[in-house]
């Protein structure tokens, strides 16, 4: 009796969570923000996910001297001279202190200035942060490349159908344009926190976006808080259930040793910092996506024919919907719709204002370049990595199979029987299971050290140890927790930590687009590149 009672309050939980996650996610709260804010910052900033696609790719790869001119549109202030390289009087142009949360902060009227009287680009005779570009763009693709491209997928796909992936693509392409806006904030408005690390992300520029204190005030901390508690789900839970399952799956390991092991070894390099999460990721973030790519580009490759097929099929079923037919559950227009932009969400986080939070920790003089670096991750994230899973599930035929509870494959496991069915010999599930391993453990990073920023926000430092202990723990529970309700949880974490950052957005874009323009107009590198 005791147990059936158990049960029957699970059941309630789950089905009360699932309620609240379908309005969450349904047609009228963050599919209609999410692309409307994706569409109209695309059209504020004329495209710039397209026009600058290219240089931005190079900003992020090409190794550079920051203290290059060129890093500031030929208006760097040499140290020596104090005076910008080639400058004649009738060019020179004044100085200003080193980019700082005072510098850019409203007025007392509520004006949010200009980055400097006459150029709108900070002239500064430093480059303060705490990692470089591609750390910071490593670390958030550690946070962002994870369970999302290889569980999300597979799991967008059993319930909405391929054409499900349509719409993971389409949240990408327009979500790259939140994406720079986010970053583009977070250096703009970024400070020095009490150890003198760079602090900034939306629990600090939301405050700025609006003349209204007490509505920034409101978004910066409900950013703040909601962006916790996605910490422990998006970036804890969901991510160690996945890691767990598919470990006991392949290789027997039973999820308590996963799960030991894993928050000890997240707990050793959280706490290096930034700097130590920076220099990880940098390492083996770069190695886990080519060897993932890799191996599906050889599925890809022996399965060539079928690419084609594959192709129309997901962009027909983005506006038919299938049947729910053959072990999925997807079975109309919105199903597809939901779920894809929901698993897109939870894959490249565009909008969600997560990323925003390793971008101001960069070395960088211009919020510009750091938001063209940042749009890069979900590019790669949606367009190539997500793409691989996608493509590899769909040519394969593996979504179709039914499963051991003849209710079809989902989940990672999903992934792992594409692979095994699509890659040489009989072990392609291993790719998936080792790939899990780093997608998993380096996702962990990068949130853990979000939501680090965010309780430093509301708590102090002091209450960042308390927090590391917690995420561990948490770590550890959702290594043997239901990957159902850690899902659903997901979903619901993801959607109150956007909301807020969404509105920002909207209400920070003709700051966005106006400083943006300016930049780029005095940049001649950019300028000439589109």
């Amino acid at each position: 009796m005791k147990i059936l009672m158990e049960t029957n309050e699970n059941l309630n939980f789950l089905g009360i969570i699932k309620q609240i996650d379908s309005i969450l996610w349904g047609p009228f709260v963050l599919i209609p923000l999410l692309l409307g804010c994706g569409l109209w910052l695309t059209v504020r900033l004329g495209g710039i996910q397209f026009r600058k696609l290219l240089p931005a790719l190079h900003l992020a790869f090409v190794r550079r001297d920051e203290a290059d001119p060129q890093d500031s549109a030929s208006t760097a202030v040499s140290p020596e001279s104090g005076q910008a390289p080639h400058e004649t009087d009738a060019t020179k142009t004044p100085t200003t202190r080193p980019a700082t949360h005072a510098d850019y902060s409203p007025t007392a009227t509520g004006e949010i200035p200009a980055l400097t009287a006459t150029s709108g680009i900070p002239i500064v005779n430093t480059i303060e942060g705490d990692i470089s570009h591609y750390q910071a763009l490593t670390t958030a693709l550690a946070a962002t490349v994870g369970v999302g491209n290889i569980a999300g997928v597979a799991t967008a796909i059993h319930l909405g159908g391929p054409g499900a992936v349509f719409w993971m693509w389409v949240t990408g392409l327009v979500g790259m344009a939140s994406k720079y806006s986010e970053a583009f904030l977070a250096v703009r408005f970024r400070k020095k926190d009490a150890n003198g690390e760079m602090n900034g992300g939306p629990q600090h520029y939301l405050q700025y976006v609006t003349k209204n204190r007490r509505l920034g005030k409101v978004l910066a901390l409900s950013f703040a808080i909601f962006m916790i508690v996605a910490s422990l789900g998006t970036g804890n839970l969901t991510q160690a259930n996945s890691l767990a399952t598919q470990l006991n799956h392949s290789f027997g390991i039973h999820p308590v040793l996963t799960g030991l092991f894993l928050s000890v070894l997240a707990g050793v390099v959280l706490l290096g910092g930034v700097k130590s999460i920076g220099r990880v990721t940098a390492a083996f973030v770069p190695v886990m996506i080519i060897i993932y790519v890799g191996a599906s580009l050889i599925v890809l490759g022996l399965n060539a024919a079928a690419i084609p097929g594959a192709l129309a099929l997901i962009v027909r079923d983005a506006f038919s919907g299938t049947a729910a037919t053959g072990g999925f559950v997807g079975s109309a227009f919105l199903v597809t719709l939901q779920y894809g932009v929901a698993r897109g969400i939870f894959s490249n986080e565009s909008g969600m204002g997560s990323a925003a939070i390793a971008a101001a920790a960069a070395r960088t003089r211009q919020p510009v370049r750091q938001g063209l670096v940042s749009m890069t991750q979900t590019f790669i994230d949606t367009i190539i990595v997500v793409s691989m899973t996608a493509l590899v599930i769909v040519v394969t035929g593996a979504w179709k199979l039914p499963g051991p509870n003849g209710h079809g494959f989902d989940g990672a496991p999903l992934t792992a029987q594409a692979f095994t069915i699509g890659f040489p010999g009989t072990q392609g599930h291993w790719i998936v299971a080792i790939s899990l391993v780093f997608f998993a453990f380096s996702t962990v990073l990068g949130w853990a050290y979000y939501g680090e920023r965010c309780i430093e926000r509301l708590a102090g430092l002091k209450a960042v140890a308390v927090y590391r202990i917690v995420f561990a723990v948490v770590l550890f529970v959702g290594c043997i927790s239901s990957i159902e309700v850690a899902w659903v949880l997901a979903d619901i974490s993801n959607a109150l930590m956007a909301i807020p950052n969404l509105i920002g957005l909207v209400l920070a874009s003709g700051l966005i687009a106006r400083e943006t323009r300016d930049y780029l107009r005095r940049d001649p590198k950019l300028r000439a590149a589109g």
